[in-house]
This record gives C-alpha cells, sequence and structure tokens, in this order.
C-alpha cells in the first residue's frame, strides 16, 4: 500500500456532529446545558462552528436568548458574521434536523476528534524538537510523555457532575457493605485502633499527611500499611511508593525485617544463623517478591514526574499482578523537586501538596505523604508535635484531610537510659474520623510498630542486641 503524503491528510473531524450540536441549540436552548458540561470552544474544527458556538456560550454567560438572532447579532458585532457565511449559514444550520435523544453522543465525538487533533499538533511538536535536543535527552522525554497524556487522556468532562440520588445511592451501598458484609469503608492501615479513628480506614481521593521527627518511624510505618494493603485478604489491591529520601533496597530491607522481626543489623551485614538464613531466602523470594507494590526512588520527584511515573507502576501493576492500584505513599514531602522559581518555601510546597491532593482524587486511591517537622518541638516539654510544627508550609494543614503525628519518647532518651518502646500516633486533622492518640509499641530493632505492647520488649530487645553480638564475635556461626 503505497503511503499518502502527511500534507494531503485531512485532520480528524466529525462536521455532521458539529452541525446537529450547533442546530440542537439554536433551536432548544435548553439542549446547551447537556452539551456544555462536555464542549469547549476549541474542540470544534470548523472556524465558522467554532465562532457559533462562542457566541451561544457567550451569550448565554451573560443571560441573553440564544437562537439564530442573538447569535448573528454577535458575530456581526466582532465582524464575524461574513467570515461564517452571514445568515444563510444560520439558516442552514438551523435547517438541520438535530437528534436530541443522542446529542451527548455527538458531543463526544466532537471531542474525541478534537482529542486526535491535539495528539497530532503534539506529535509534530515533539518531533521537531527532538532534532534538537541536547544533553537533557532525560527531561524532553519525561516532558513529552506528560504532554501526550495530558491531550490523549479519557477524561470525560460531565462525569463530575452527579445528581443528590445518585451520590445517595453510593453511600447507602458503601453503608450496607460495612454494616452487613464487614466491607472496610477504606483500606486497613493494619492497626485497629488507628482504623477506627480514622472513621474505617484510608479512604481514596484523600490525603493523609503522616509527620514526625526523624527517627520516629514515619518510613516503617508506610511499609506496614503497604504490606497491608498488598495482603489484604479482603480486597488485595497494590502499592506505589515513591522513596525520594532512601533507595528502594532500604525499603526492601524494612520489608524483609518487618516481616521477620530479625534484627536490621542481621539483613544489613548478612550475620545470621543457617536457621535465620533460610528463614530470610524463603521471606524475601517466596512471599515478600510476589507482594504487588512497585517503587520509583528517583531523588527530587517533582509532580509530573510523579504523574508519569504512576501512570507506568498502575499498567505494571495489572500486568504483573493483575490488580488496581489502592495506594500512593511518598517518603517525603520536602524532598519533592519543583521545576520553576518561587518565592519562597511556603509556594513551592503549597503548589505540591495541592498537586498531591489533585492526584489522589484522579487515582482516587489514598495517598500517605510523609513530611518532616521543624525543630520547635524538642524545645517544649513532652516534646509532642502539634500543627504549627509542620515544616515549611501552612498549606500542610490545610490540603491534608487527615493529619498524623509520631512520637516517640525514645527517640529523645540518651543511650544510656532506659528504654520504654512506647509509641504514639496523635491524629490531629481528621475529616470523616475522630481526632485523639493511639497508643501502641514500637520494635526499634526490626523497625516495627505492633498494635499491642509486647510482654517485656525490654527484655527481648536486650536479647536479641546479645545474640547479634555474639554472631559478630564468632563469624564462624554465619553460613
Amino acid at each position: 500500500m503505497s503511503q499518502v503524503s502527511e500534507a494531503f491528510l485531512i485532520p480528524p473531524n466529525d462536521l455532521d456532529s458539529e452541525g446537529i450540536v450547533l442546530a440542537a441549540i439554536l433551536l432548544d436552548s435548553e439542549a446547551l446545558d447537556r452539551v456544555q458540561p462536555i464542549l469547549k470552544t476549541q474542540d470544534f474544527y470548523s472556524d465558522a462552528n467554532r465562532w457559533v458556538y462562542e457566541a451561544i456560550t457567550s451569550s448565554s454567560a451573560s443571560g441573553k436568548p440564544i437562537d439564530a438572532v442573538a447569535v448573528a447579532g454577535w458575530l456581526r458585532d466582532r465582524d464575524r458574521l461574513d467570515q461564517i457565511g452571514g445568515t444563510p449559514y444560520l439558516a442552514q444550520l438551523t435547517a438541520t434536523t438535530p437528534f436530541y435523544l443522542r446529542l451527548e453522543e455527538h458531543a463526544r465525538r466532537i471531542v474525541d476528534k478534537s482529542r486526535l487533533r491535539k495528539v497530532i499538533s503534539e506529535a509534530r511538536a515533539i518531533t521537531a524538537e527532538a532534532y534538537t535536543v541536547g544533553d537533557q535527552v532525560r527531561e524532553f522525554v519525561q516532558s513529552a510523555e506528560s504532554r501526550l497524556f495530558a491531550v490523549a487522556e479519557d477524561l470525560s468532562r460531565a462525569s463530575t457532575l452527579r445528581s443528590l440520588r445518585e451520590v445517595m445511592v453510593e453511600c447507602v451501598k458503601d453503608t450496607t457493605d460495612a454494616r452487613y458484609n464487614r466491607i472496610p469503608a477504606g483500606a486497613s492501615t493494619g492497626f485497629r485502633a488507628l482504623d477506627r479513628r480514622l472513621g474505617g480506614g484510608l479512604k481514596p481521593g484523600r490525603m493523609y499527611v503522616c509527620a514526625g521527627r526523624p527517627g520516629s518511624g514515619k518510613t516503617s510505618f508506610l511499609t506496614q500499611v503497604s504490606k497491608t494493603v498488598a495482603t489484604s485478604n479482603a480486597e488485595k489491591r497494590g502499592v506505589f511508593i515513591a522513596s525520594i529520601e532512601m533507595p528502594s533496597k532500604q525499603i526492601g530491607d524494612r520489608f524483609i525485617t518487618q516481616e521477620m522481626a530479625i534484627d536490621s543489623r542481621c539483613v544489613e551485614s548478612g550475620i545470621m544463623t543457617r536457621d535465620q538464613w533460610s528463614q530470610y531466602l524463603n521471606t524475601a523470594e517466596k512471599q515478600i517478591a510476589k507482594w504487588p507494590i512497585v517503587m520509583d526512588d528517583f531523588p527530587s520527584l517533582s509532580i509530573s514526574e510523579l504523574r508519569s511515573s504512576l501512570r507506568r507502576g498502575t499498567r505494571e501493576l495489572e500486568r504483573l499482578h493483575r490488580v488496581k492500584l489502592g495506594l500512593i505513599g511518598i517518603d517525603y514531602l520536602q524532598l519533592m523537586g519543583s521545576p520553576g522559581r518561587f518565592q519562597n518555601e511556603n509556594d513551592r510546597l503549597s503548589q505540591i501538596t495541592a498537586s498531591i491532593v489533585g492526584i489522589s482524587k484522579e487515582f482516587s486511591v489514598p495517598v500517605m505523604l510523609l513530611s518532616q517537622l521543624n525543630r520547635d518541638c524538642e524545645k517544649r516539654d513532652g516534646k509532642r508535635p502539634v500543627m504549627s510544627d509542620l515544616r515549611g508550609s501552612g498549606s500542610i494543614e490545610q490540603d491534608a484531610h487527615t493529619i498524623i503525628f509520631f512520637h516517640r519518647d525514645d527517640v529523645y532518651r540518651k543511650s544510656d537510659e532506659s528504654k520504654d518502646r512506647s509509641a504514639e500516633f496523635i491524629v490531629s486533622k481528621c475529616r470523616g474520623g475522630r481526632t485523639g492518640t493511639v497508643r501502641l509499641s514500637y520494635l526499634e530493632y526490626c523497625t516495627k510498630f505492633i498494635d499491642e505492647p509486647d510482654d517485656d520488649p525490654a527484655d527481648q530487645y536486650a536479647k536479641i542486641c546479645e545474640e547479634f553480638d555474639s554472631f559478630v564475635d564468632e563469624p564462624e556461626r554465619a553460613p
């Protein structure tokens, strides 16, 4: 088959649908309410049709009647009436028999063709720019992917408009499932008391900010929740972790030490008994490797890069594990990159948190966003964090649906002081739940929170430290 020169190809369009939609509106102004949530002026291929639709929407916005006479007057005032073919063209439109029952379908056809034209235009621009790209290849490829996805993404513009009846049907269904079928309202964190305080776990479309000072257990909490979501018997879901602070290998080590309840130093050094080594291989290769979790550890990950990685990660989860995305974890906020210039750190973080809220709604999953605290909490008695300790921006408090502070007295104890392993999840903001404190224990040797305190965690920790030290002194015991 011979190739046709691109210069002779007509861009995708549907002039019939454009005429039908305009005819319906000119003959019945209520038709505009049905198509306006779907159609934008720039979606029309024909210049004449685009100007007619602009005249219609402008007249409607100013409260003027919508008919052929009003449209003709609007176009005449802007010297466009003759350019569309004058009043005969409007008469031709109104002579078209509109299909009222399929009006939204015709509107979506116009949008689909418009989207294809945008893809073609963007692809041409990307092709031209590719010839002049210097050493910034990675940045160019990411930008190209984002640009193409933005214009090609098939999102219905009318889908956000819902009647209260539709909303009530969904509300009753979810509450019925929770009451009779014991289906949780959201994804479980793995901690019963925390789930209850959050009003039923982590809900889709919400941003959960988990904040604490270094060493308080933020990353440990994220990995534990990720494991719970990925292995839940109720509804297994995939997890995406953006590990900006530490390499993905270190996250993997956290999973292993938590699952085995083994001293993290054993995993890092490889010093284990034969039984521990066998358990290690079984845990890593036959258990954790099967969990539907994907990670991106690129430093200074920006919002655009996060979106791109999320799309790829979602496809990987569906391809490898046949599961849908159920949780996004970001470790942590202040390390995220931000292209462009900002007057201060507050403005930069405000843009990031607002974008992350948008991502949680776009992917319809909860986002667990880890955040650092400033040093102010260390200056007060008790050292328990409060809202004003959130580092860098008041927008974190504003944008978050829920804020959980991590507090462990052990972080502030001297090395020679006794350890009590107590930990607190301080829920300081919670839409749909209750604020308050959840008390747990933290096993530092395996970086793991537990719901119920150990019988004697201090003795257990001392025993594990003694065992590890003996392995170091007697390396022949290691395999």
